[in-house]
């Protein structure tokens, strides 16, 4: 062509190429695994459309799979695994062909399996896509969180088959954990230095008011010595003022241990269950394994055992008490069980009495350290408080 203006190719503008997507069920080595391939095909109607199709093939479909970076698992209807791609191994460790033919239930967290198994089959029935979380053991032991979405695959030879798409959010999640954690020392701290203030107001302040009007009744005691009313009077008034003295004191000491402080959780209930046993005769007996806390949880399971031990003295009129705290792989479990009156959970859970609210405070503290607080009682038979949360990290022994 000759290289002159008047046959210059004149400037194309970009228009886009219109093109729809049609999905079509496989016939080899995709259908076999319960995939579709799909065709793009030129708008006929488009001036610019051209007559061929450009088929995706299977075995491009395939390669893409093989390629992908998230988890791609086939299961039967029993959720065998039929296929895994190899992102497995990155993933969870293994290599594809050691999983097929396994349960993939297997791999995921016993609290996660119910869960899991009902999105399968709300897949299956509905053909619901709903991202669901579940933890998966890894190859090394560890578990990984994994995002995962179900949907049903057109059936081969009659045979039910389920896709699963996972994608690894373990990093994702732990930085939510450490967010949450940090969240949680703050809350804590801030708790504490409130009621560190609180605890200097009730000592400079009632108390010192409480200890200068008990002196001034012993100068009236000994001016009124003549009267015997009086005098009595003046008796009741002092050891009222010295009981509120004694409260005081014990509001101050409850709300901020010193041997918390000095000596860590585990010394700390020692002497409580020991104080408990010796003020009150209960038969109390406490046992806990040597470990040392980050200074955040120890005061807010503190806090927890205190109250429930509070309500075992006010409420239970129990004649035994005894406590475990015991690590168990990567959490704490700490049990407080009683052997007095009972009472009905349900109702105590909701209560605004001394019992109720005490119940209500020690499950937010739990739910602070993101753990699980239960409540077992038989009317007549004694309650049991179970509490478990989850260690962040390793713990000294001492």
């Amino acid at each position: 062509m000759p290289n002159d203006g008047a046959y210059a190719s004149p400037p194309y503008e970009h228009v886009p190429f219109p093109a729809h997507f049609d999905v079509t069920q496989a016939t080899d080595i995709a259908s076999a695994m319960g995939k579709s391939v799909g065709l793009f095909k030129d708008d006929v109607s488009d001036p610019w459309c051209r007559e061929e199709t450009l088929p995706v093939t299977s075995l491009q479909l395939s390669a893409v799979v093989e390629r992908v970076s998230d988890l791609v698992i086939i299961v039967d209807e029993d959720c065998a695994i039929c296929y895994l791609n190899p992102a497995v191994t990155g993933i969870l460790g293994y290599d594809p062909a050691e999983l097929v033919g396994t349960n993939w239930l297997n791999l995921v967290h016993p609290e996660d399996v119910t869960a899991t198994h009902v999105a399968l089959c709300r897949s299956e029935l509905a053909n619901d896509d709903l991202p669901i979380e579940c933890r998966a053991k890894h190859r090394d032991g560890m578990w990984r969180y994994l995002e995962t979405r179900t949907a049903s695959l057109p059936s081969s030879a009659h045979v039910p088959r389920m896709s699963i798409i996972a994608r690894d959010v373990t990093d994702t999640k732990l930085m939510q954990e450490r967010q949450t954690r940090l969240l949680l020392e703050a809350t804590i701290n801030g708790q504490e230095e409130e009621r560190e203030r609180i605890c200097l107001d009730i000592h400079d302040g009632v108390c010192q008011t409480l200890a200068t009007a008990f002196q001034y009744l012993e100068t009236v005691e000994l001016d009124a010595s003549q009267n015997l009313v009086q005098l009595e009077r003046l008796r009741t008034a002092q050891e009222l003022v010295r009981q509120g003295m004694r409260q005081a004191r014990e509001i101050v000491a409850s709300l901020r241990s010193a041997r918390l402080d000095a000596l860590g959780l585990i010394a700390a209930l020692r002497h409580d269950v020991r104080d408990l046993a010796e003020r009150t005769g209960i038969m109390a007996t406490f046992e806990a394994d040597a470990i040392r806390l980050p200074g955040s949880m120890e005061t807010a399971l503190y806090r927890v055992i205190h109250e429930a031990l509070n309500n075992i003295i006010k409420h239970a009129h129990a004649t035994r008490v005894a406590a475990t705290l015991r690590q168990q792989r990567d959490e704490l479990k700490i049990v407080v069980q009683d052997d007095g009156v009972g009472f009905p959970v349900d109702r105590g859970l909701r209560a605004a009495d001394g019992r109720g609210i005490g119940l209500i405070s020690m499950r937010r503290r739990t739910e602070l350290l993101l753990g699980k607080f239960e409540v077992s009682s038989t009317p007549g038979k004694g309650s049991s408080i179970c509490i478990t949360v989850p260690l962040h990290g390793p713990t000294k022994v001492g």
